[in-house]
């Protein structure tokens, strides 16, 4: 798994803490098959807790309280309260750009979709400020082939295996987030030359931490194409699956927690 970076930047050294031990907990614990589909069900979804962390400064964290009991009512039913982009979510492209779509108005077909994941963990042991460019783009098709068309291409740093109340989920030093992303000219090759229907990544943004302005985001939603952010298992990921993002078509939603899963054939 990545390592924290060290005060002085994205670097890691030999004086950095390991993250959390263990791998967060999925909304579901294994791969579930249907007995007539012939399919596998792999769960990608990150639990959402109370006081998931976010990059947004000064948004309320998600909070839940008892509205219903077994007592009072014979039922139990919680209320919960979370900031849109919270846990494992889709970014709709109006999260960033006024007057494009809103969740409600992405493509059902669009919500599952061939996933192709590019592995970049290893490099982000020595440096959590990294990013995917358009070389380890050339360098996947020269060994898998080509990027099909309307992919969902899914970034994994090596995230998936940090547990989100860690405090290296978010990485934050001295005022800064260090985490990986997808760098700008890896963004615009992907939406001009593959057609890719989404991006995804098991950090909490597809763009670095420490980037300005969100290039990834302002690119790759501008052109109507939506995100997945803070996905879980990528390593358990087999060839030939599909991704679907299951997200609420919240009335005028800017995004929201999605059930993330990956199916591929047994």
């Amino acid at each position: 798994m990545c390592l924290p970076s060290a005060p002085n930047g994205g670097k890691a050294t030999s004086s950095a803490a390991s993250p959390t031990a263990s791998p967060p907990a999925a909304a579901s614990q294994g791969v579930g098959t249907g007995p007539d589909t012939g399919l596998a069900v792999l769960d990608l979804t990150r639990v959402l807790i109370a006081g998931f962390p976010t990059v947004v400064p000064g948004v309320e964290l998600s909070a839940s309280f008892l509205e219903t009991d077994y007592h009072d009512h014979g039922f139990r039913g919680q209320r919960w309260s979370f900031y849109e982009h919270t846990g494992t979510h889709v970014d709709a492209p109006v999260h960033f750009v006024p007057g494009q779509i809103d969740v409600t108005q992405i493509a059902a077909e669009d919500l599952a979709r061939p996933l192709v994941i590019i592995d970049i963990s290893e490099r982000c042991r020595a440096d959590t400020d990294t990013l995917l460019d358009q070389q380890d783009l050339e360098r996947h098709e020269a060994r898998r082939g080509r990027i099909p068309a309307r992919a969902a291409l899914v970034l994994r740093t090596g995230w998936d295996r940090i547990d989100s109340r860690d405090p290296v989920y978010l990485n934050l030093i001295d005022g800064a987030f260090h985490t990986p992303g997808f760098s700008a000219g890896a963004v615009s090759w992907l939406l001009e030359h593959r057609d890719v229907a989404c991006l995804g990544t098991d950090t909490s943004s597809i763009d670095a931490g420490n980037a300005p302005d969100a290039p990834a985001h302002r690119l790759l939603l501008g052109a109507g194409r939506y995100a997945v952010e803070g996905l879980t298992n990528l390593h358990l990921v087999p060839s030939g699956s599909t991704l679907m993002a299951a997200v609420v078509p919240w009335e005028n939603g800017t995004g929201g927690p999605c059930r993330a899963l990956a199916m591929y054939r047994r």
